[in-house]
């Protein structure tokens, strides 16, 4: 039985998830991670811009191809703001002395290494 604070259960729990993972993945149980999302459906949106910016945006991209060019920038400005706003929301979340082997980057390799070398079973329960 596990008790709180059991640091050895609790690592040995990590590597067994991670490795049922690792299977899941190689043998296709989780389909949805292959198959294509659907097109989402478009919504007309009216958006004022500067001249100057509108003049660029139809040197760099086309006249007709302002919105393709609008809603690939617009999604990576979005990605980088969620990512802005995770990395504030859970700084600190990590405490040094649970994660020793993050201590160097020495240490860094010697881990990646160690869990790299580890056998994973190629065996899959359904």
């Amino acid at each position: 039985m596990r008790q709180p604070g059991d640091r050895a259960s609790e690592f040995d729990e990590r590597i067994v998830l991670r490795n049922t993972l690792r299977m899941a993945v190689r043998t296709r149980i989780i389909d949805w991670a292959y198959e294509p999302k659907p097109e989402p459906p478009r919504i007309p949106v009216n958006l004022s811009l500067p001249e100057d910016l509108v003049r660029d945006l139809d040197e760099v991209a086309g006249p007709r191809k302002r919105s393709a060019f609008a809603e690939e920038a617009l999604r990576r400005a979005i990605k980088r703001e969620q990512f802005r706003i995770a990395v504030e929301r859970y700084a600190g979340s990590l405490k040094a002395e649970d994660y020793p082997h993050w201590r160097t980057s020495e240490d860094v390799v010697a881990w990646v290494r160690m869990m790299r070398a580890e056998e994973t079973s190629t065996d899959v329960e359904p």
